[in-house]
């Protein structure tokens, strides 16, 4: 006799249980939010910035490396008439790469291994070189000149050592903020036709 007595009670209470979640799940979605529905002015610059980070980031971070952007050529050499050393860099970009570059301005600087440092007295280039327009052309090949006066007259082995030494420089590309996006850590290893 019990036994009919719970069976019925609990089949009554099986019932209510869907009602009373029913219940509880319409007084949840009228209870009013507790988020700002019209952001101040300050809610809409801290997003501005956000975005800009954001289309920062997808802009040029990491779109500097193979196939996207290769080194195809690397020189060095000094002008006695005018006692500067020259590097010349030739780089090819991708068709991606290259839409992507019509938009905005970007920047190379190169490291110097130590023997050149020790040589003319310093780490690196003099600042940042703009880098090539992308015009409509749809040119992909390109190519970038240092020039580094040195302020001292400079044996023929320093000379030599200048132009002859590829091994260990740095290549370093840079955003229109010149923020630094890639470096390339030996440039020499990544010439394809070396």
């Amino acid at each position: 006799m019990k036994f009919q007595q719970i069976k019925k009670f609990l089949i009554k209470e099986i019932r209510i249980i869907p009602l009373l979640l029913f219940g509880i799940i319409t007084l949840v979605a009228c209870v009013p939010q507790t988020e700002k529905e019209n952001p101040t002015p300050e809610d809409k610059n801290e997003l501005t910035e956000e975005l800009k980070n954001v289309e920062e980031v997808k802009t040029l971070s990491g779109e500097f490396i193979p196939p996207n952007f290769r080194i195809e050529t690397f020189h060095s050499y000094f002008d006695e008439n005018i006692n500067s050393f020259e590097l010349e860099i030739g780089y090819m970009v991708s068709l991606e790469l290259y839409e992507q570059l019509k938009e905005t301005n970007y920047y190379f600087s190169v490291g110097f291994p130590e023997q050149v440092q020790s040589i003319i007295d310093q780490a690196s280039t003099d600042g940042y070189v703009k880098g090539a327009e992308m015009k409509s052309s749809g040119r992909l090949d390109y190519t970038i000149r240092f020039t580094e006066k040195i302020d001292k007259v400079l044996t023929k082995e320093e000379i030599k050592v200048l132009t002859n030494e590829k091994n260990n420089y740095d290549l370093y590309i840079a955003n229109d903020k010149k923020e630094t996006v890639h470096i390339f850590n030996d440039i020499n290893l990544f010439i394809l036709n070396n």
